[in-house]
């Protein structure tokens, strides 16, 4: 008699990103397994000199060597930067939320005369200083929406977006 296996499928979280992170983690870690050992053979294989007689023979042989271990490594290191990169950009990309704001106050700095900020809440008593364009700060009165998009990977405003 067979036995019924109980599987449970947990539902899909849009925020939960530990596959991509995973990801990135064994890509970072594929990187450094490829970039050390080079280096370490880079070091050890000139050293011994395959029974070569005179001193230019053997600083042919690891000059050959070294090209190649650096010219391979960097072909290989090249292509798990790529894909820690491409990575990076779609956590950072999955990780951006948009809040709606409105303007509570207008400053203008009096050190820096080109530097504009309105103050907007996004939470209850959180109130963040994001820094505008001129011509922006004209057009913005107290009270007007805005929409501020931010990265909760780098925990900075990424833009705005006037309304």
């Amino acid at each position: 008699m067979k036995e019924s296996l109980d599987t449970t499928i947990e539902s899909f979280d849009p925020t939960d990103h530990t596959f991509l992170e995973q990801k990135l983690i064994t890509e970072k870690r594929k990187l450094n397994n490829v970039v050390l050992p080079t280096i370490l053979i880079s070091f050890i294989l000139p050293i011994i000199p395959r029974n070569r007689k005179t001193m230019i023979e053997t600083m042919d042989y690891s000059t050959a060597v070294l090209s190649i271990l650096i010219v391979f490594s960097l072909i290989f290191a090249h292509l798990y930067y790529d894909t820690i990169v491409k990575l990076k950009r779609e956590l950072q990309s999955k990780r951006k939320v948009v809040y709606l704001a409105v303007v509570k106050k207008k400053e203008k700095s009096l050190l820096k005369k080109k530097t504009h900020s309105v103050v907007a809440p996004i939470a209850d008593n959180v109130y963040n200083k994001v820094i505008i364009r001129e011509n922006d700060y004209e057009r913005l009165q107290v009270g007007d929406k805005i929409l501020l998009e931010y990265s909760l990977l780098t925990k900075t405003f990424i833009k705005y977006r006037l309304i």
